[in-house]
């Protein structure tokens, strides 16, 4: 019986087969709802902006909206609490924040501070890993949660260098602003090339979708929290407890230990594909149906999903890990 279990066992080892059947790590959200929002969004109060509206009016817009909550990251200082109370209430809240543009050389580093109060001047490292990192801690060590904003434009952190950073979970794979707008290679689809190698390479970050400025209403999140809270929300962001769109609505997502369900809010005329999505950014799942379902058969890393639509538009799942 020994010589079978140990020869079992080198089996398994050799062939990298599981010992242990894999399953999903399920997040506790009982009691949870769904909040709307946008974690990038800049006033006339940025550095150096061609913005005419000022931090009340932009707030404004997200909430006659259907926004429940709101970002604004201007440069360097954050929202001041006096405007917060102009048009925070018990439907809509203004969370304090601000970006942080450092440059290495010739690379752009733009770091946001979501529940951030004070204030955070750039700064250069010696390396552009020390850049970024010294940019994460400074929005840590004023309390708030940080999220590096698209990377792929300006010569933005590499995938490399993301990859060996810490203490950040938020990546903006989707920026309705600066893009990359398209969904080719050359487009947001190669900022998901980096999400996944990040995935793949162990470390686990959330994939998120903004406005950043100009028009708004270009991209956003929906965000799983018990209640409106600034540091709920912030926090459940920072966990993985959301989905981000650039226009497809997700009305439930459900996670059980061998299953995904996707079920997407359907619009008349519309076609909805989903993709689900392995570690390399391999295509694990394609499927038509509404709701989507994946089944869990195989051993994979992590499962995130993606939804487009016939019209071009899109939401991301966030990655499903292993335990």
């Amino acid at each position: 019986m020994k010589t079978r279990s140990l020869f079992i066992i080198t089996f398994c080892v050799i062939c990298n087969v599981s010992l242990v059947a894999q399953e999903f790590v399920i997040p506790n959200t009982d009691g949870m709802k769904w909040y709307r929002g946008n974690t990038h969004s800049h006033s006339n109060q940025n550095v150096g902006s061609s913005i005419s509206n000022d931090t009340v009016e932009v707030a404004l817009w997200y909430k006659n909206h259907g926004y429940q909550f709101l970002i604004i990251s201007d440069i360097i200082y954050s929202t001041k609490p006096d405007v917060i109370s102009k048009v925070t209430d018990s439907t809509f809240l203004l969370i304090p924040g601000l970006e942080n543009k450092s440059h290495f050389g010739s690379h752009w580093v733009h770091t946001n501070g979501l529940n951030t109060q004070g204030t955070i001047y750039p700064q250069e490292g010696s390396t552009l890993l020390e850049t970024l990192q010294t940019d994460i801690d400074a929005v840590r060590k004023l309390g708030g949660v940080p999220q590096i904003d698209h990377p792929r434009y300006m010569k933005g952190p590499d995938r490399e260098t993301i990859l060996a950073s810490s203490k950040c979970t938020l990546l903006e794979i989707y920026n309705g602003y600066v893009g990359p707008k398209t969904v080719e290679q050359s487009g947001y689809l190669s900022t998901e090339m980096d999400w996944d190698y990040i995935l793949t390479g162990g470390k686990q970050m959330f994939g998120l979708a903004a406005d950043d400025a100009g028009k708004p209403g270009l991209g956003w999140v929906v965000v799983r929290a018990r209640n409106l809270d600034a540091e709920e929300i912030c926090g459940n962001l920072g966990q993985g407890l959301f989905y981000a769109s650039s226009g497809v609505e997700i009305l439930d997502l459900q996670i059980e230990a061998k299953r995904i369900t996707v079920v997407i809010k359907k619009e008349s005329n519309t076609h909805y594909t989903t993709c689900f999505i392995g570690a390399n950014g391999k295509q694990l799942l394609i499927k038509e149906e509404n709701p989507a379902v994946f089944e869990l058969k195989e051993d994979v890393k992590y499962v995130r999903a993606k939804v487009t639509d016939s019209n071009g538009n899109a939401a991301w799942i966030q990655p499903v890990f292993i335990h």
